[in-house]
């Protein structure tokens, strides 16, 4: 027990100090870091310093939890994605810590999933799909339409925002397995088709 105490009294102390430097040092950090909203619930760090020097990231939640840490090397200023979509929406703070001090971002994260469910099957002829999508949406659909290599077949934007169907037929040589994915602007789905 007294080795415990010990140690959480340390671990305790080491924040301390830790909390009390980074507040002198923040006033140090340039303002032009920021933190940019992407999609699919990602944001975007941008750190224009150019100077080589070892920065840190650290992402907490609105209870203080670290979710995550991370040391970059930086050379001639860096841009980073970090993708908040398995997160819950809320308050979280990013931290930069560098040779130049500590700065805080906050970031609102809100994430509106589209809950996009869809089936496809081949055809008796062989020589086309029919998809499925279900459930209302404010944005469009994408459908990317790939062979086993991952290349695109077909491409195709549907803008109807309610479920529907499609027929896609193909001429020629259809490969033996191709994938579907179907895309929104929040979330996307790849299925095989055999």
């Amino acid at each position: 027990m007294a080795v415990l105490v010990t140690v959480i009294s340390t671990g305790w102390a080491i924040a301390q100090e830790v909390s009390t430097s980074e507040m002198e040092a923040s006033k140090k950090i340039p303002e032009s870091i920021q933190v940019v909203p992407e999609f699919n619930a990602r944001y975007k760090l941008v750190y224009p310093v150019k100077k080589t020097e070892q920065v840190r990231i650290r992402i907490y939640d609105d209870e203080n939890h670290l979710l995550l840490s991370e040391n970059v090397e930086n050379h001639k200023g860096f841009m980073k994605s970090y993708d908040f979509s398995n997160l819950s929406d809320g308050m979280y703070t990013i931290n930069i810590q560098s040779l130049s001090g500590v700065i805080s971002k906050e970031v609102y994260h809100r994430y509106q999933k589209d809950d996009i469910d869809f089936s496809v099957e081949r055809n008796p002829d062989n020589e086309s799909f029919r998809l499925v999508v279900s459930g209302v949406r404010k944005e469009p659909i994408f459908v990317d339409i790939m062979d086993e290599n991952r290349e695109r077949i077909y491409e195709d934007t549907v803008d109807v925002g309610k479920s529907f169907s499609r027929t896609y037929r193909f001429k020629g040589r259809v490969p033996e397995n191709v994938l579907f994915r179907v895309s929104s602007a929040n979330s996307s789905i790849t299925k095989e088709v055999r």
